[in-house]
């Protein structure tokens, strides 16, 4: 868009993030669904390149893998083609 941004705070959790957004410190890129989350002032504009991703991970524990839900969990999530 040509402008760079320099990043002065950093956070990881959805909440902080939209606080220091709320309080003016900053912008900060989330998933559509926090849309739901409305706090003074704070404004989501959609992204319009259909080719911006975000990576996602999938944590679960390997004594359970052989669980049936975990397995099917996994066997969806990475039949996905997310590119």
């Amino acid at each position: 868009a040509g402008f760079r941004l320099e990043a002065a705070q950093e956070a990881v959790q959805f909440p902080t993030l939209l606080g220091l957004v709320a309080a003016n410190t900053g912008v900060t890129i989330v998933p559509a669904s926090l849309r739901a989350l409305h706090l003074p002032d704070l404004r989501y504009v959609a992204l319009s390149d259909a080719h911006a991703v975000s990576p996602v991970s999938v944590a679960y524990r390997a004594d359970r893998q052989q669980i049936p839900a975990v397995r099917h969990f996994l066997d969806v999530a990475t039949a996905l083609d997310l590119s």
